[in-house]
This record gives C-alpha cells, sequence and structure tokens, in this order.
C-alpha cells in the first residue's frame, strides 16, 4: 500500500540523486581533462558556471529570504513569485548549456570526451 509507494519513492529519489551526481563528476572532470582541447562551443566553462552558481545562488537566496521573510509570510504569492525569480539565473545557465550543446557542429568529433558527458549532464539538468 502506502508504504510500498513511499518506499518506491525513495528508491526513485535515491536513483535520481545518484545520477545527477555521477553526471555532473562526469562533466567536470570531463571540463578538467579534455577542456584544453578543440571544441566548437565553450562547453568546458558549463559545469563550472552551474558549481559557481551553487555556491552563490544558494547564498543569495538565503540573504533574499532573509530580508524578505516577514513580508513574504503575509502573501504566499509573493513567496511564489520571489522564487520562480530566484530560479531565472539557474534556468538561464542550464538554458546556455543546452543552447550550446544544440549549436555545436564539430566538438562531438573533435573533441567526444567534453562533448558527451557534458551533454548529458545538461539533458539531465533540463529534464529536471
Amino acid at each position: 500500500g502506502l508504504y510500498a509507494v513511499a518506499i518506491g519513492f525513495l528508491i526513485l529519489v535515491l536513483v535520481a540523486f545518484i545520477t545527477y551526481m555521477t553526471l555532473f563528476v562526469r562533466a567536470i572532470l570531463a571540463a578538467i581533462y579534455h577542456g584544453h582541447k578543440p571544441c566548437d562551443q565553450p562547453l568546458k566553462y558549463y559545469s563550472f558556471a552551474i558549481l559557481i552558481w551553487g555556491a552563490i545562488g544558494r547564498q543569495l537566496n538565503q540573504q533574499v529570504m532573509k530580508c524578505l521573510q516577514p513580508q513574504m509570510m503575509r502573501n504566499p504569492r509573493n513567496m511564489f513569485l520571489v522564487m520562480m525569480l530566484l530560479s531565472v539565473p539557474l534556468a538561464l545557465i542550464i538554458s546556455w548549456g543546452a543552447l550550446m550543446v544544440i549549436s555545436s557542429k564539430t566538438c562531438s568529433r573533435t573533441n567526444p570526451d567534453l562533448y558527451y558527458p557534458t551533454k548529458h549532464y545538461v539533458i539531465f539538468q533540463a529534464a529536471g
């Protein structure tokens, strides 16, 4: 019944997290070890942009929510709007990654060790 659904959901979340971390580590390592090879798009910067935004964005979100929390608690619609606005930078970074992957003409041939791990990571993020 409900217990089996809960266990199934936890397993699904765990598998998604492990998949995400595996793809992220592969993309970072690809950028480190293969970023110097030719690629017609700056894919080597994508994983680092995500990593940097992860650190900066978290701090920014916490500060904004701390400053706005008293006013936001009165109106859930405003809180939703602020949360949506705070998610825009990450959406733009993921869109940039997708655009690079889609626009690439030669990277899959000239630097497949960078292209494919980055592509798989971008696809997983865009799907999430």
